[in-house]
């Protein structure tokens, strides 16, 4: 059990201390019987022995050893709260310029969540046309993602009076249970994603730029070790000011390390510094009165007075990899200042790298700088100056695969995806075996219901996948590995995740 704990700490990023065995143990039994051996006896000497899992073994362990309860609008003063501070006043704020929102939940489940805040956003914004609406849903397991990517299910998802869902938002299906109706799945992306193992913030996995996270119920599992990690990626993944709300029993000291904790009469969120000055910060509006933090939260609670009056913080994100950006070689100074600007862009001080990428404009490599700077500011969320810096970056050099992919990832962020499928292309025509571009690629068009192309380009990327080592790192993949691509392009292939 001992030798088991620790596979499962590695792998998954679960915790199960000897006061947990007996939780532990119960997993083992039922993943037993699900993976067709003789005995829990040979299930546990199987995984505990050290060699490598299978991906089912995998999924399973996670599905039995997690509790995967979801309901439609659970807590709902939470929602209300989501409703009141955070989307009306952003939706407010946006009004006139880029009206784009991005949420994400984070260990889905059965997606009701997903759909909950897709149901809130149709309500806030009146459907939601002319804004641009991401509503990310990620999972560790396949078999949630496709029964969440389904839409279907029973009257036990509707627990708490909620009359109004039946009438507007659910549909009757076969044997009495309820499907989500088509205009509200269409809002929301499923995508597998290992909180403990998996690269975000990331483009592949659109975790970046997001205003909220919502991951309930979910970080109890995890290792300090691991927890630290998830906590500083989710922290990386939002915007400054945006929010993570976790659920009311998950109050960790990192989370107060991290954050900002604004209290409500009724919960209380976790807020990512505002680096913007006083009045021009998304979701200002917190109520007057505050109640403080629980003892845990070495941050004192703060209120709608205080979350204008912080400096600006050392932002964190990475949505392209910043190694040294392409173009030819150029003597020591200029290089040395490319590769600080990149560093200072790995550690989320975007306004230090963009002084520097902009002290670099006049140099022989300026296409190199301009390429960092568009990434800087894709980074940030203001697609704008990113959209036009890689306008002038291709105005110079238009020969170049990865300026293309990167144009077509903004275009795809602005929400404009038959021009980034067009950037895509034209990045795979002066490279062909540009793996994330038929990634990318096999994505967009299978959202937009053409999947006879999807198909072509999932499969162009499965066959460059399978000829490169597992634990080969995708230039321009934030990290990500061959092996751990090529097995969420096989979850696409086979429909588990996206119900293709």
């Amino acid at each position: 059990m001992d030798a088991l704990s620790a596979q499962v700490s590695r792998r998954l990023g679960l915790h199960f201390p000897p006061e947990r065995w007996r939780d532990l143990s119960r997993g083992v039994e039922a993943a037993a019987q699900e993976l067709q051996f003789s005995s829990p006896a040979a299930c546990l000497e199987h995984l505990a022995a050290g060699g490598p899992w299978s991906r089912r073994e995998t999924e399973v362990l996670a599905r039995v050893l997690t509790i995967g309860e979801t309901y439609f609008f659970r807590d709902p003063q939470v929602f209300d709260l989501i409703r009141t501070q955070i989307i009306s006043p952003l939706a407010a704020s946006r009004q006139g310029q880029e009206k784009r929102l991005r949420l994400w939940s984070a260990g889905c489940s059965t997606g009701e969540e997903a759909y909950s805040l897709a149901m809130l956003l149709d309500q806030c914004l009146g459907g939601g046309n002319g804004w641009d609406i991401t509503i990310l849903a990620t999972d560790i397991n396949p078999a949630s993602l496709k029964k969440a990517r389904e839409g279907v299910y029973t009257r036990w998802s509707l627990r708490g009076n909620h009359p109004w869902l039946e009438q507007g938002y659910l549909q009757p299906a076969e044997g009495g249970r309820l499907q989500v109706v088509q205009k509200i799945r269409d809002m929301v992306r499923f995508f597998p994603l290992n909180l403990a193992e998996d690269t975000y913030p990331s483009l592949l996995n659109n975790t970046n730029a997001m205003d909220l996270i919502l991951c309930r119920n979910v970080l109890m599992y995890f290792h300090p070790e691991q927890l630290r990690r998830i906590v500083e990626n989710f922290h990386r993944s939002l915007v400054d000011g945006g929010w993570l709300i976790v659920s009311a029993c998950e109050t960790f000291k990192v989370l107060g390390e991290r954050f900002n904790c604004v209290s409500f009469p009724e919960a209380f969120f976790y807020r990512k510094e505002p680096h913007a000055p006083s009045g021009s910060s998304p979701g200002e509006a917190a109520p007057p009165t505050a109640k403080p933090c629980p003892p845990r939260t070495p941050r004192r609670s703060v209120t709608a007075a205080d979350i204008s009056k912080k400096g600006p913080p050392a932002a964190e994100g990475s949505l392209f990899k910043t190694g040294e950006p392409p173009g030819s070689p150029s003597p020591g100074g200029e290089r040395d200042s490319l590769e600080k600007a990149a560093e200072l862009l790995r550690q989320g001080c975007y306004e230090q790298a963009a002084q520097l990428a902009h002290s670099l404009l006049g140099e022989p490599r300026k296409p190199a700088a301009m390429a960092l700077l568009s990434r800087i500011r894709a980074n940030q969320g203001r697609l704008a100056e990113a959209a036009d810096w890689c306008e002038k970056l291709l105005a110079l050099d238009r020969l170049q695969a990865e300026f293309h992919y990167l144009q077509g990832t903004i275009l795809l962020e602005q929400g404009q995806p038959e021009q980034a499928a067009a950037a895509l292309e034209r990045a795979l025509y002066l490279d062909r075996d540009f793996v994330l571009a038929h990634f990318t690629l096999a994505h967009l068009w299978e959202k937009l219901g053409r999947r006879t192309r999807a198909r072509k380009h999932l499969e162009n990327a499965r066959s460059l996948l399978q000829a490169k080592p597992a634990t080969e790192p995708l230039p321009g993949a934030d990290g990500l590995t061959a092996g751990r691509l090529l097995e969420t392009v096989n979850l696409m292939a086979k429909g588990d995740a996206y119900g293709t």
